[in-house]
């Protein structure tokens, strides 16, 4: 898994419970990113590049500061490993996926400030990508080989 940074640059390859952010013009590691419990299957930066979030097998979201590598925000809620997770374009909410059962997937929308779980979506397919469009109205995901949309609420 690897994710490039838009604003800094960064790349971030993962190994299985840590992420290393790293500097693309030296290659020097920036920062180290730790406190899952199991693999991290996924990452994702903030469009301001500000704010690091990590989706783990061990069901768990983390969010980081990614100047300092601080952990902020821990988010609960999913019963399996999350496999997409992502940044409305305002950094306000987090996207994230995870499988939770033979055939199904949930999709969550998390407040990005306080952590708090705002919706759950269930989804009759593997999630591998998910998205907010710019104004937070629609989420979009890719699952068993199609493009779904939803329309948010909130």
């Amino acid at each position: 898994m690897t994710a490039i940074d838009s604003v800094t640059g960064a790349i971030v390859p993962g190994e299985p419970d840590i992420v290393r952010l790293t500097d693309i013009a030296t290659g020097r590691i920036r920062q180290v990113l730790k406190g899952h419990g199991d693999r991290v299957a996924c990452v994702a930066f903030s469009s301001d590049g500000r704010t690091v979030a990590t989706g783990s097998d061990d069901g768990t979201i983390i969010v980081y500061d990614a100047a300092t590598g601080q952990s902020g925000q821990l988010l609960k809620g999913h019963l399996g490993g999350v496999s997409a997770i992502g940044f409305s374009k305002d950094g306000s909410r987090i996207l994230s996926a995870a499988r939770v059962g033979d055939s199904q997937s949930e999709v969550k929308i998390w407040d990005a400030t306080h952590g708090q779980e705002l919706i759950t979506l269930t989804v009759g397919a593997d999630v591998k990508a998910v998205a907010l469009t710019g104004d937070n109205r629609s989420v979009v995901a890719c699952a068993g080989g199609e493009i779904r949309v939803w329309e948010s609420k909130r």
